[in-house]
């Protein structure tokens, strides 16, 4: 299911009005798992999609280094709000996440969580071609969306999520990096009535 993607001043009063207030518990595992302490003051980390900020500022309080984009100026400004005040210095941009502007920088790290649902096929096929292209050899990258079965694609939203058949995950994906992974992050609810079905991409160069 492939919807247009809800413009940014949707996104804009959701960042007003709600938004996450902790890193996703997926984005803990695989930094933490993948990255030593010692390694990460080194670590240049791109947070596609950053949204408020959440997840750059787990990045940043563990060490990494972060630059964060996303369409969303409130997003934006609230990330670097967030960071100023805890201390960091952190670079965050309002841009869309298919904008070809990383010419010349490299990432050891990209997270995207909750991003490519938003974007659509066509948005996600080029965000993760360009991210292909800035991942550093030896680099990982961790992209969580909704898949095809997720019950979130039932309700009524001004938001426009879209749900990624597996057909679809191989066509943004494949032959991209050196390595990939295509998981899911599955949660029921109501003794399995609905499930919220996510895909779990992890990747490597």
């Amino acid at each position: 299911m492939i919807a247009q993607g809800a413009p940014s001043s949707v996104w804009n009063q959701w960042h007003v009005t709600d938004g996450p207030r902790y890193p996703h518990s997926k984005v803990i595992q695989f930094c933490l798992r993948n990255f030593k302490a010692a390694d990460r003051p080194n670590i240049m980390a791109l947070d596609l999609g950053c949204g408020n900020g959440v997840n750059s500022l787990f990045l940043l309080h563990e060490g990494f280094k972060v630059k964060g984009i996303d369409f969303a100026e409130m997003g934006v400004e609230k990330a670097r709000k967030a960071s100023s005040k805890a201390g960091f210095q952190a670079e965050f941009e309002v841009a869309r996440i298919d904008q070809n502007f990383f010419e010349g920088q490299k990432f050891d790290l990209i997270i995207s969580i909750g991003v490519l649902d938003c974007a659509g096929l066509e948005a996600s096929m080029t965000s993760i071609s360009n991210m292909s292209k800035v991942l550093r050899d030896g680099g990982r990258g961790l992209f969580l969306f909704a898949s095809d079965l997720d019950f979130r694609l039932t309700l009524k939203t001004d938001l426009s999520i879209n749900g990624y058949s597996s057909e679809e995950v191989k066509q943004i994906f494949e032959g991209k990096f050196v390595e990939v992974n295509y998981d899911r992050y599955i949660t029921t609810y109501e003794n399995g009535k609905s499930q919220q079905n996510e895909w779990l991409i992890t990747v490597k160069n």
